[in-house]
């Protein structure tokens, strides 16, 4: 039997209730309204990047002769040897007609983070800015064959070595071959474009690749690198590669004519013609054995093991190999004693999951540091209950989060030169600081920071911000 309430008991219970939904409805807007400001300062950090990007190559393109040589000066510098002058004259863009009726890519916008996303990524991190004395880029072969944009790619750094041509270098790769784009869609992403032209365009495209440097020799006042696309082996000898015609090799997997005019290579020329593969297909030995054996992977060029490769830096004295060629989960890997590192700045290649990669060298520092970026959004791992459920209340954390891995290694640098005495803290101002400067999103991080980072009485442990992310 139901016992009827005292009518004053009733209205004091409903006003509890009434208090306690309304206290619930406000704490709901509040949370809506902080989840939005989230958002809302993600998405115009990521607006206002884009508008960079669009400043960034405004300015590229606009760039005066006063910011390097033209082609015309280059022209009129003394003991240039002929080929080189007949090359130049060929490229110099006041000297190329664009015809009415040509219906390919420009170059003028509007470039968005959708388009050319990893290349615009080694301009953009880490504030890296355009290209000048000072501030040198070398770009380590395969500009095509990594995407759909294989032309807009290829095109905007050739426009960048135009404008800039003594702070942008373009190593060659194994992809900037001709026989090689026929498998791997880059001839026929020409053919789609340009199905006018193709022909003139594809021939442009094979003798532009076949003039590309084989390898770059940087000096960092610390350190002495040699970049190369692929690798090493026990034949190279760099004195016969700096002595040799590049433009002969205008496809690595098939041998060139012999000077003699003849199809049989003399056994100097073959000799040759396997440094140019090794340089341009080796991979380090996965198994770590000693030596050079054949790349079976590959079926073309070799491993090559630790012992060469200190060989080989002994015998130039270097400091180090930095090479591209091969996938890596992270972007890049060390092997050999840390004197061999890969770099592989296209991320989710092949429809993958991989991070894309860039090195930085700064001049004196005894070693570069290593700036990761990916295109696709990061799962979460085995993360703590704390971050799961910040994660799982609202989207906006789960881009945070992308944003956070995306700047991981710049994040970790910061931090580490902001602890001078190397206690793995910092002070709530000093990491909060970092947080907006590095991620330039002005965000509440010290009403975050218990959802995003572990802090005892020392102050904010900043390794634990990415405890639990994985890179996938």
């Amino acid at each position: 039997m139901a016992t009827r309430l005292p009518s004053a008991g009733v209205d004091k219970s409903a006003a509890k209730i009434q208090a306690a939904f309304r206290s619930h409805q406000a704490r709901l807007r509040l949370k809506k309204q902080a989840a939005w400001k989230m958002h809302e300062k993600l998405e115009y950090a990521s607006e206002q990047t884009e508008s960079k990007l669009k400043d960034m190559f405004d300015r590229l393109l606009k760039a005066s002769e006063t910011l390097s040589p033209s082609v015309a000066k280059l022209l009129q510098k003394a003991g240039l040897p002929v080929e080189e002058k007949e090359l130049l004259k060929s490229t110099n863009p006041d000297s190329i007609p664009v015809e009415s009726s040509y219906r390919g890519p420009r170059i003028d916008g509007p470039i968005t983070r959708k388009t050319l996303v990893d290349l615009i990524e080694a301009f953009q991190q880490g504030q890296n800015g355009l290209p000048s004395t000072d501030n040198p880029y070398i770009f380590n072969g395969d500009f095509v064959d990594r995407g759909h944009n294989s032309v807009e790619v290829i095109l905007l750094l050739m426009t960048s070595l135009v404008l800039y041509p003594s702070s942008v270098f373009l190593n060659r790769g194994n992809h900037e071959d001709i026989m090689v784009t026929v498998r791997y869609g880059f001839q026929n992403e020409v053919i789609q474009k340009y199905s006018a032209r193709k022909g003139p365009i594809i021939d442009l495209f094979k003798d532009i690749f076949s003039w590309l440097p084989i390898y770059s020799y940087v000096e960092t006042g610390a350190a002495k690198i040699i970049i190369i696309h692929g690798g090493i082996s026990d034949k190279i000898n760099l004195k016969q590669i700096n002595a040799l015609t590049r433009n002969r090799y205008v496809s690595i997997e098939v041998p060139p004519e012999s000077r003699g005019g003849g199809k049989r290579l003399t056994p100097e020329e073959d000799n040759e013609y396997r440094q140019i593969q090794d340089l341009y297909w080796s991979d380090p030995d996965p198994q770590g054995r000693k030596g050079c054996r054949k790349n079976d992977d590959r079926n073309i060029a070799t491993f090559f093991g630790a012992d060469t490769t200190r060989d080989f830096l002994a015998k130039y004295n270097l400091s180090m190999i930095i090479r591209s060629h091969q996938v890596k989960p992270e972007g890049y890997e060390y092997t050999h004693d840390r004197k061999v590192l890969t770099v592989f700045s296209a991320s989710n290649y092949s429809k993958g999951s991989n991070w894309g990669a860039i090195v930085r060298w700064d001049y004196n520092e005894p070693e570069p540091w290593i700036i990761s970026y990916k295109t696709e959004p990061v799962e979460m791992g085995k993360l703590s209950f704390n971050k799961q459920v910040t994660l799982f209340e609202d989207p906006a954390y789960h881009s945070l989060a992308e944003k956070l891995m995306t700047n991981k290694n710049l994040l970790l640098k910061e931090f580490q030169n902001a602890d001078t005495n190397q206690t793995n803290h910092l002070s709530l101002t000093a990491w909060s600081q970092i947080m907006s400067s590095v991620l330039q999103v002005d965000l509440p991080w010290l009403v975050l920071r218990k959802k995003l980072v572990e802090e005892d009485e020392q102050g904010i442990l900043y390794d634990t911000l990415f405890d639990g992310y994985q890179l996938d």
